[in-house]
């Protein structure tokens, strides 16, 4: 008792600024650590400690440790749901440890809500834009150079693919695809001449490693998201011109191939091989269709006798969605496929009545990072680890909502001509 009186004293001493500072800083370290796998152990021990402090500052200063969201319902169910189904789990011990794992993103998720509604300061978004910007920025030079240096060519994938940093192509894909919508609302948000240079040449270099990167699932998933966004700022000629360069682009791939180029991507071996998979996790979710028959449990290799070899390995199911619907049954794809309809829905809704201009930017780039990134994941399992993290930092920053004080601030700043 006497520590639990201590420590709250302690608390009480320090003030609002400074822990908006902490909070601040703390999330924009572990936005920018999540570019780098191998910095996910210390994510997770930073993230840890702000979440206890974040817990001991609600306890001491009464405020609401929860708030409330647009994806409550499907998120909370999904959590619970695949907890209630370890117990059938064909290994129950290792469907546990890997369903803390997702209860632990639930929570960064839920942090970041917090430090949104009780400790924002008037530049948050924008920080949070920047530390997205500098690790796609870095990942991407990184990658084009390793390409470069390993002999990659720029007509096709047979020497090698652009890779992220400690990591590989389908990494590297992933993260672009979550950054290149939040660099892109970075440019928006940029008055001076040289930020938008400077975010311009960010977007681009990008782009270029997602190409490099020889990723179909990841092309195909920025090509959705431009489709998107055209659709969502409402503008015909716009999504005329994504669909016509999407075309145009599919158009040169064919062609090109008929003269020896673009072999690796027009062969559809590893589509076949993707496709026997998805065949084995359909024949084993017909065995346990409600409760599946372990969460996280056939991201291991499996074992596939079919028409691409006998006994082959490959690893994993390529697809998140059906890894969790075997993993957790159709009830566990129901609530999954929820939670991102409500994620793109409740961020379409910020976006359309954002309360700044600010909050409508990131609220767009929301949409086409959830967008994104489902279409990424239904060709492959890239929902884990620091990928995870960076996802619902992301989601909870363009959800978040404004605490009293700074609806108060924006509208006085209108009725002053001033901005937030």
């Amino acid at each position: 008792m006497d520590i639990l009186t201590g420590t709250a004293d302690r608390i009480r001493k320090i003030t609002h600024d400074t822990l908006v500072q902490i909070h601040v800083a703390g999330l924009l370290a572990i936005t920018f650590a999540s570019f780098f796998p191998p910095l996910f152990r210390v994510q997770e021990h930073v993230f840890f400690g702000l979440l206890a402090l974040s817990v001991a500052v609600a306890w001491v200063q009464r405020r609401a440790l929860w708030v409330r969201t647009a994806i409550d319902a499907p998120l909370l169910l999904l959590i619970g749901w695949i907890l209630l189904t370890v117990p059938f789990a064909a290994d129950p011990a290792y469907s546990f440890t890997e369903w803390r794992k997702l209860a632990a993103q639930g929570l960064v998720f839920y942090w970041v809500q917090f430090v949104r509604h009780n400790f924002k300061s008037q530049q948050m978004i924008r920080h949070v834009v920047l530390a997205v910007a500098v690790g796609t920025a870095v990942i991407s030079v990184a990658a084009l150079i390793m390409f470069l240096k390993e002999g990659g060519q720029l007509l096709d994938r047979t020497v090698t693919r652009a890779k992220a940093p400690f990591s590989d192509a389908n990494w590297l894909a992933t993260y672009l695809i979550l950054g290149i919508p939040i660099v892109g609302s970075g440019l928006a948000m940029a008055g001076q001449r040289l930020w938008r240079i400077v975010l311009s040449g960010a977007l681009g270099i990008a782009i270029a490693a997602l190409y490099c990167s020889y990723m179909r699932a990841g092309w195909l998933a920025l090509a959705v998201a431009g489709g998107a966004w055209a659709v969502i700022i409402r503008k015909r000629t716009l999504v005329q011109s994504v669909l016509g360069v999407s075309i145009g682009f599919l158009a040169i791939l064919v062609g090109l191939y008929q003269f020896g180029f673009f072999t690796g991507i027009i062969n559809l071996e590893s589509v076949l091989i993707r496709l026997d998979v998805w065949s084995e996790g359909f024949r084993r979710l017909l065995a346990h269709p409600i409760v599946g028959g372990g969460y996280g449990q056939l991201a291991e290799q499996v074992t596939l006798n079919t028409n691409q070899g006998s006994g082959s390995q490959v690893y994993g199911l390529h697809s998140l969605f059906l890894m969790v619907t075997v993993g957790s049954g159709v009830p566990g794809l129901i609530l999954l496929a929820w939670m991102f309809y409500r994620a793109g829905r409740g961020l379409y809704e910020k976006a359309r009545a954002g309360v700044d201009r600010d909050q409508q930017v990131i609220a767009t780039a929301g949409v086409l990072v959830v967008i994104g990134f489902a279409v990424r994941n239904m060709f492959d399992y890239m929902f884990a680890g620091s990928l995870a993290y960076l996802f619902w930092i992301l989601l909870a920053v363009g959800l978040g909502s404004r605490s009293t004080e700074d609806s108060q601030t924006v509208r006085e700043g209108r009725q002053t001509g001033g901005t937030t």
